[in-house]
Parts: structure tokens; sequence; C-alpha cells
């Protein structure tokens, strides 16, 4: 009788245990992912002057085209279980773009030209639209971030080329153990008219 209850009480145990193992597996970590478009358009000032800028637009699919440019660019938000981001990102522009997010670990490619200098901190997308680049970061950190071409940064940042990105650490909570009621993302820039202008007409650079 002894033995019969003994058995008795350790036979969940050991269904908890392979129960536990099977979940483990079949649950990985979990992604977000976003499609981002880089286009020219331009932009009237307070001053009522149009000034043309390169921005992201955030579009449902590749070559959807259904997300409007602006600069910043769109806030990505982050859902706090997913520790992989994927951005997908299509190139409307003339000339090489990137992708990087300072604060966030992942693989740099850095590109460079034919005297060594670096031109790009990671894998470009190239102009013309004929396909996206994918970048990844794995084992995402909670806060609040910049994203941001990484393709001569001088020029593409101070085009547009740049937005937020935040992630929680839990349900309204930025950082563990860090909860908020409201949560509100302020971007401040400022706009150099005569590099827009540059860029504009082609006549931008030593030449």
């Amino acid at each position: 009788m002894y033995s019969k209850q003994r058995h008795y009480k350790n036979w969940p145990i050991v269904s908890l245990l392979i129960f536990g193992v099977v979940l483990t597996g079949a649950f990985p970590a979990s992604a977000a992912t976003f499609y981002l478009r880089a286009e020219q358009f331009t932009q009237t000032m307070a001053d009522g002057v149009e000034i043309t800028m390169w921005g992201f637009a955030q579009d449902s699919a590749f070559e959807a085209h259904d997300g409007i440019p602006a600069v910043p660019g769109p806030r990505l938000t982050v859902p706090a279980n997913d520790t992989i981001l994927e951005i997908r990102l299509e190139n409307n522009l003339s000339v090489p773009i990137s992708l990087v997010i300072p604060g966030q670990l992942a693989p740099l490619t850095p590109v460079r030209d034919s005297a060594g200098r670096a031109t790009s901190l990671t894998q470009v997308t190239s102009p013309g639209n004929t396909m996206y680049v994918e970048y990844r970061w794995e084992n995402l950190q909670a806060g609040t971030y910049l994203y941001q071409s990484g393709t001569h940064q001088a020029v593409q940042l101070q085009m547009g080329l740049f937005g937020a990105l935040t992630k929680d650490s839990g349900m309204n909570e930025a950082y563990p153990g860090i909860p908020y009621d409201q949560d509100i993302v302020l971007l401040f820039s400022e706009i150099d008219p005569a590099l827009h202008l540059a860029v504009a007409d082609g006549t931008y650079g030593p030449a």
C-alpha cells in the first residue's frame, strides 16, 4: 500500500517535467518585423519655404507603398515579449543607405571606398527599389532609441533619415521595475536649408 501511494505521488512530477521539455522547444524567440521605405519629398516650413527632405515611411509589405514618408520617421514600437527586431528596408532614393540603432548590439559590416575610408557602418541598401535588405537585431534591450542611416551620416541624418524605436520591458513598464502611466516621445532636430538645396540640385560636395 505504501509503494502504491508513493508511485501515485511521483507520477505527476514526471509528467510535468516531460511537458516542460516539449514547451521549451515549441516556443522560439519571437521577432517584430517592420517594412521601411526611404523616399524623397518636400516639406513646407513655418515661413512657407519648401525644403527637400529624405524620410522613412512604414509600409505594410515590400513595395506596398501605403505609408507616408515623414521626418522624423515613423515610431517603431516593439512588443515587450519580442526579443528580435527585423527591419526590411526599401530604398527609393538615388544613393545607398543603411540602418543602425546606436545602443543596440548588432553585427556590423563596414563598407569602404577605394581609399579605405568607411562610407557606411554596415551593409547598404542600394538605390533602385529592386529588393529590400533586412537588418536584424537580437537580444533587443528595453528602452527608447534612434534608428538612423549608418551611411554618409553627415548628410543623410541632416536630410531626415532617422526615427524613434521603443521597446518596453513589460506592460506599461519602460525598464524592469520602472512603470509609467503615459508615454510621450519627443525628437528635436534642425534643418540647414543650404545643405538641403545643394543635395536637391546636385551641387553638394567638393566638386
